[in-house]
């Protein structure tokens, strides 16, 4: 399961829907995720974006089985 801790522990910090979507396999929308005001850099691409910073229900549940 696929978590924000791990993220954290892996990037040192949260990183963009964009990023998850990509390094993790999944299909997140912007509906399933809670995100940070603004924009920022994100650690993983480098470029600014909004940043995620929880999931939704329906975000865990997409999320549920990933490694």
């Amino acid at each position: 399961m696929l978590t924000m801790k791990k993220i954290l522990h892996t990037y040192g910090r949260p990183i963009c829907r964009a990023c998850i979507n990509n390094l993790y396999n999944v299909k997140l929308v912007p509906k399933d995720l809670h995100y940070q005001y603004g924009h920022d850099t994100c650690p993983a691409c480098g470029e600014q974006k909004h940043i995620v910073v929880g999931f939704r229900p329906s975000g865990r549940i997409k999320v549920l089985f990933v490694r």
